[in-house]
């Protein structure tokens, strides 16, 4: 009996200490579940707090003005995606400075600020973010008036320099007669097409031919290194639609 006492407090006592973890194990079977439960939510939250925005696909080129160039003004073509910068008359176009701002994020090839040449348009292809792209072509023309005749002057010059490859001096040596417009500077500076024509030991000649009008312009350089532009009127054309014969209106001079 004695032994069996023993026995029965024995096993009295393992089922004491085994019941509860019998109960905990009944209590808490779904733990599994519940843990999974907790973790995706946990996962759930982490993304949701570090989720990526997505890139902006902006790619304007906006608020531009010509660094340095103090009148300058410029007009948007929403249509072909393009600006046209006007300048004062004398403003060398060979090295402005186009500057303008960029959506963030974004980048623009050439850069802003830098100094590009205008003789012709000038292509900035704008990188948005998301790593697409839109191309912006600038022109840089001068304005149709002129405040002096100098500046008048100059345009015309400059205009003249870049068709003939020289460099010659802003000092005008004769004007004959002295009758040059802002619409023949305008035409020159901004329109005017100029084809190389006759060259020989005394001079290589550039011309213009406006049809419209019947006008004709002329850019000569000269041995001695003068460069000469003159406008003809009242210009007459063959059979091949060629000129033939004008009437001289003024003949503008520079020295080299």
């Amino acid at each position: 009996i004695s032994g069996l006492r023993k026995m029965n407090t024995s096993f009295q006592k393992d089922q004491i200490t085994i019941k509860p973890f019998l109960e905990m194990n009944r209590i808490f079977r779904f733990t599994p579940a519940l843990l999974l439960a907790l973790v995706c939510l946990l996962v759930q939250c982490k993304s949701d707090s570090t989720s990526v925005m997505p890139k902006s696909s902006a790619k304007s080129l906006d608020a531009p003005a010509v660094d340095g160039v103090s009148g300058a003004t410029s007009t948007f073509d929403a249509a072909t995606n393009s600006y046209t910068v006007t300048v004062p008359g004398g403003t060398d176009v060979t090295a402005i400075k186009f500057a303008f701002s960029l959506p963030a994020g974004a980048t623009a090839k050439p850069a802003s600020g830098s100094v590009q040449n205008f003789t012709n348009p000038v292509t900035y292809t704008v990188t948005a973010e998301d790593g697409s792209t839109q191309a912006f072509t600038v022109r840089v023309v001068y304005k149709s008036t002129w405040a002096t005749s100098q500046e008048r002057y100059d345009a015309i010059r400059l205009k003249a320099q870049r068709v003939a490859g020289v460099t010659v001096s802003s000092s005008v040596l004769a004007i004959n007669p002295a009758t040059i417009t802002d619409a023949d500077a305008a035409y020159i500076a901004n329109t005017a097409e100029f084809t190389k024509g006759s060259a020989d030991s005394g001079k290589t000649v550039w011309h213009a031919l406006d049809k419209t009008k019947l006008e004709i312009y002329y850019v000569s350089l000269l041995a001695t290194g003068t460069l000469r532009v003159e406008k003809g009127i009242e210009v007459k054309l063959d059979a091949n639609g060629t000129p033939a014969s004008h009437k001289l209106s003024w003949s503008l001079s520079y020295s080299k």
